[in-house]
C-alpha cells in the first residue's frame, strides 16, 4: 500500500494524534461524570435532611397549641369565666434562631453540592467540545483544507484553555468531597460532644463527691437511699429499746 505524502500525510498524523488525545480526555471525563452524578445524589440526600435543622420544630408547636386548646375547651369547673379565659395562654412566639452548628453543616453541604453539580456541568461541556473538535476531518474535502481547519480549531482550543478547563473538573470534585467530609465531621462532633462531656464530668464528679462525703447526709442520693432507710430504721429501733430500758 502506498504511503500518503504531503498534505495527506500531515492530515493522517494529526488525526491520529488528536484521536489519542481526545480519547484520553473522553475516558477521564466519563469517569468523572459518573462519580459526580453519584456523589451529587448522596449529597442531595444529606442536604434534604440537614435543611430541616434550619427550620423550627412544627411538631412541638402543634403539641403546645393542642394542649392550650384542650385546656381552654375543658375549663375549670367551679370557677368564673375570667379564670377560665386566662388559665391557658398561647405560648410566646419567639423568633427562631438556628444553631451555629446547623448553619455550618448546611453551608458546607450546600457548597459541596454546588461544586459537584458545577463539575458535572463542566464535564458535559467538555464532552461536547471534544466531540466537535475531532470533526475537522471531512472525507470529501481536500487534505490541505482539513489541516487548515484543524489548525484553526487547535488555536481556538488553546485560546480557550480547554485542557486546563478539563483538568479543573477533578479539582472541583476533590474540593466538594472535602467540604462534604467536613460537614460529616461537624455532625459527628455535634452528636458525640455532649455524650463525651457528660461522661467526662460524671467520671470527674463521682470520685470527688464520694471523697467529700456529699452523699452522706443526702437522703435523695441514689447511692444512699436504701442505706439511709435501713440505718433510719435501726436508729428508731435503738431509741425504742433505750426508752423501754429507762422506764424499767
Amino acid at each position: 500500500m502506498r504511503r500518503p505524502t504531503g498534505w495527506a500525510a500531515i492530515q493522517k498524523d494529526m488525526f491520529s494524534h488528536d484521536c489519542d488525545v481526545i480519547e484520553d480526555f473522553g475516558d477521564d471525563v466519563d469517569t468523572l461524570l459518573v462519580f459526580a452524578g453519584l456523589f451529587s445524589a448522596v449529597v442531595t440526600a444529606f442536604v434534604i435532611v440537614s435543611y430541616t435543622m434550619l427550620q423550627p420544630d412544627t411538631t412541638q408547636q402543634s403539641i403546645q397549641l393542642l394542649s392550650v386548646l384542650a385546656i381552654r375547651s375543658g375549663g375549670f369547673p367551679g370557677s368564673d369565666s375570667f379564670l377560665n379565659s386566662t388559665a391557658a395562654t398561647l405560648p410566646s412566639s419567639t423568633a427562631f434562631q438556628a444553631p451555629t452548628s446547623a448553619i455550618t453543616i448546611n453551608a458546607l453541604w450546600f457548597a459541596s453540592l454546588v461544586l459537584s453539580l458545577a463539575s458535572a456541568l463542566y464535564g458535559i461541556l467538555a464532552k461536547q467540545w471534544c466531540r466537535e473538535y475531532i470533526k475537522w476531518k471531512y472525507v470529501l474535502a481536500d487534505a490541505r483544507e482539513n489541516v487548515l481547519i484543524r489548525q484553526a480549531r487547535y488555536e481556538a482550543w488553546d485560546q480557550w484553555k480547554v485542557s486546563a478547563f478539563i483538568a479543573a473538573i477533578p479539582a472541583l470534585l476533590e474540593i466538594s468531597l472535602v467540604l462534604f467530609l467536613s460537614g460529616i465531621v461537624v455532625v459527628a462532633w455535634r452528636r458525640i460532644r455532649g455524650h463525651c462531656a457528660a461522661r467526662f464530668l460524671c467520671s470527674l464528679s463521682l470520685p470527688i463527691t464520694d471523697r467529700m462525703g456529699f452523699c452522706e447526709n443526702l437522703e435523695f442520693c441514689p447511692t444512699r437511699m436504701e442505706e439511709v432507710g435501713y440505718t433510719g430504721g435501726l436508729a428508731e429501733e435503738r431509741a425504742r429499746r433505750s426508752q423501754s430500758v429507762a422506764f424499767r
